[in-house]
């Protein structure tokens, strides 16, 4: 018999590897399919400072960073602490209203609970945050002044433009109705993602706010963390401002994670508008989501936008 040489060989082995792929053999495509392997997309983060300019990752202080998965979580110390001058004791917190209704993101019945005492950790890490042309949302400190958010808390997405930020951003820790225990807070700087401002793909809706103020010393902070490995089965609690309730008061429910895609984690867990930036965290007080979008009669699942690697290393990075 006559034999091809190697490199025809490899050529022959390389092309049927593209057309097995390429979907003309079903055998081979449906094998791959049953793996269910996540696709993990790259975090593309921009920013605004204070002043609007457009800000890169390279505007990003440089320093080493730490090696692990997993940032831990600091209670805070309850008191006065090192805050800045820059918490505001005054500021009356709007009484409508707030967020984006979400009709189908109860699992009925309607499990959530009200947070009555928000100046315990966690819940005093909890943030309320407020903007000019849109509503409330939530949000949780990660540092003494860094907090997580979702993407379509700070810009509205979609518009192929930086320099459409959100104005006026405020954020108001623990807040309990028309009560602000400790104050609020302005932004030095924002950061979402390119992703987001081009397209509002939500596998890419999360929001970063640096803030004028060091009130996490007093609330403290969640820890938060990436894996690669499914989450499912993982209980988390989803703690923020619901904008169905009584205006700024603080709503949390539980359960377990029902699918891990690769930049979204799906859960039962009940939600409405105005909880978008909520922390998904675990029993170990540590963010593995941030809760962005309700249920659709498509994908009939609460949504979070996963902290996946690369948005890990930002976040530890600008924090």
């Amino acid at each position: 018999m006559q034999t091809l040489p190697r490199a025809a060989s490899m050529f022959l082995c390389a092309a049927l590897t593209i057309t097995l792929t390429s979907g003309t053999s079903t055998a081979f495509a449906s094998s791959r399919s049953d793996f269910h392997e996540p696709t993990f997309e790259t975090a593309r983060p921009v920013g605004q400072d204070f002043d609007g300019r457009i800000l890169s990752p390279f505007d990003v202080p440089t320093r080493p960073a730490p090696d692990g998965v997993n940032r831990s979580f600091f209670a805070g110390t309850g008191g006065p602490g090192d805050v800045g001058s820059s918490v505001v004791d005054d500021v009356a917190p709007p009484e409508t209203t707030f967020g984006d209704g979400e009709p189908l993101s109860i699992f009925e019945p309607d499990q959530r609970s009200r947070a009555g005492v928000t100046t315990t950790f966690p819940s005093r890490a909890v943030v309320h945050t407020t903007a000019t042309g849109r509503g409330g949302c939530s949000g949780f400190l990660v540092s003494a002044d860094t907090v997580l958010t979702a993407g379509h808390c700070l810009h509205p997405g979609g518009t192929g433009s930086a320099a459409d930020f959100y104005t006026n951003v405020r954020v108001a820790p623990g807040r309990n109705g028309s009560t602000l225990p400790y104050g609020s807070c302005g932004r030095t700087t924002m950061w979402t993602d390119q992703t987001w401002i081009d397209s509002s793909n939500t596998n890419q809706d999360w929001g970063v706010i640096k803030l004028d103020c060091a009130v996490g010393n007093t609330t403290g902070w969640f820890g938060f963390r990436w894996q690669s490995a499914s989450y499912d089965g993982t209980h988390i609690t989803i703690r923020g401002y619901p904008g169905d309730k009584q205006a700024g008061t603080m709503w949390f429910h539980g359960g377990p994670i029902r699918q891990s895609l690769g930049n979204k984690l799906h859960y039962t867990v009940d939600t409405v508008g105005g909880q978008s930036g909520s922390p998904v965290y675990n029993d170990d007080l540590s963010a593995i989501a941030i809760h962005s979008n309700g249920r659709t009669p498509q994908v009939d699942y609460n949504k979070g936008t996963r902290i996946t690697q690369s948005l890990f290393e930002f976040i530890d990075g600008v924090r």
